[in-house]
């Protein structure tokens, strides 16, 4: 559905349509969720989660390498805040390949869980 730049492909289909904020993607029109209006994800929201993502990532790495440790060394992360936390009671990590790759030839920790405090 989308390319390797975080934009939607053309396809057949109705979801994807042109919206006020460019190309998007309707994963629950309002009559099947009693909203005011179609539930969208747009290019632009997509292209803020992918530098959100590279932002925690950067930050993450970059606090682990000041102490020597490596993302395979930690147990759990927990997630606080911002576009990853507040809305989930346990955070799936693993679509959004959040701390490294699902590619098996780097090694790291596949994480299946955050943890939301509080």
């Amino acid at each position: 559905m989308l390319n390797q730049s975080g934009k939607f492909n053309d396809l057949d289909t109705p979801r994807i349509r042109e919206g006020r904020s460019g190309r998007e993607y309707v994963p629950a029109w309002k009559d099947e969720c009693s909203a005011a209006h179609d539930i969208v994800i747009n290019e632009v929201d997509i292209d803020n989660s992918i530098r959100a993502k590279g932002a925690i990532f950067a930050g993450v790495t970059t606090l682990l390498e000041q102490v020597g440790l490596k993302v395979s060394d930690l147990e759990q992360i927990i997630l606080a805040g911002g576009m990853f936390s507040p809305q989930l009671p346990g955070i799936n990590t693993t679509p959004l390949s959040l701390l490294g790759s699902n590619n098996s030839r780097q090694k790291h920790r596949p994480w299946k869980r955050g943890i939301k405090p509080g």
